[in-house]
């Protein structure tokens, strides 16, 4: 990402992540997700370097998913078995919203 670049995914947008790869960090950037942005693929860790503002939701299907830029969310926190949601110590996140595991969700549609 260039310098001051925002990725700015609106409520029907979808960003899939079927790599490891990490998003690079720089000065104010951002992503901001209102729509799905999700790991669906991939054994590793993707790093989000950035500030990382959610009202949509975050879906970790594999791998894991590492918010080194701090969060901030009031939706909705997936993380299916074997896949994991880092957050780095020193950073300020702040969660309003819920997080559910995979098995929770199954429980909840029996």
């Amino acid at each position: 990402m260039s310098q001051n670049a925002v990725i700015d995914n609106r409520g029907t947008g979808v960003i899939d992540v079927q790599t490891d790869a990490d998003f690079a960090f720089g000065t104010a950037q951002s992503i901001i997700n209102a729509g799905l942005f999700k790991k669906s693929a991939g054994v590793l860790t993707t790093a989000i370097n950035v500030s990382f503002v959610n009202t949509g939701t975050l879906d970790v299907q594999a791998g894991s998913v590492s918010l080194f830029g701090g969060a901030t969310t009031n939706a909705i926190i997936k993380t299916a078995a074997g896949t994991a949601l880092n957050l780095t110590q020193g950073i300020t996140n702040t969660f309003e919203g819920t997080e559910r595991s995979e098995k929770q969700m199954a429980q909840e549609h029996r």
